[in-house]
């Protein structure tokens, strides 16, 4: 269960993508607050046209997501 999105940390990602910029980078939501999640179900798509971006992002992700999960603190 998707308890919070962290609004900020979403947007430094859409920027890290390229966004406003570029209008063909962004991240879309396949899950929104308060919705299930199943493990190995996608819960985000990232878009951009620069590999570096791309991978930028993959590894703030790695650090720190941007959904705060059911039983699950928020990290700060």
């Amino acid at each position: 269960l998707i308890k919070a999105i962290d609004m900020k940390y979403l947007n430094t990602l859409v920027r890290t993508l390229g966004a406003p910029t570029d209008y063909k980078a962004g991240i879309f939501l396949h899950k929104k607050l308060h919705d299930f999640v199943k493990k190995g179900e996608p819960i985000y798509t990232l878009y951009s046209d620069s590999h570096n971006k791309l991978e930028l992002a993959k590894q703030l992700l790695q650090q720190q997501d941007f959904y705060t999960y059911e039983g699950e603190e928020k990290k700060k």
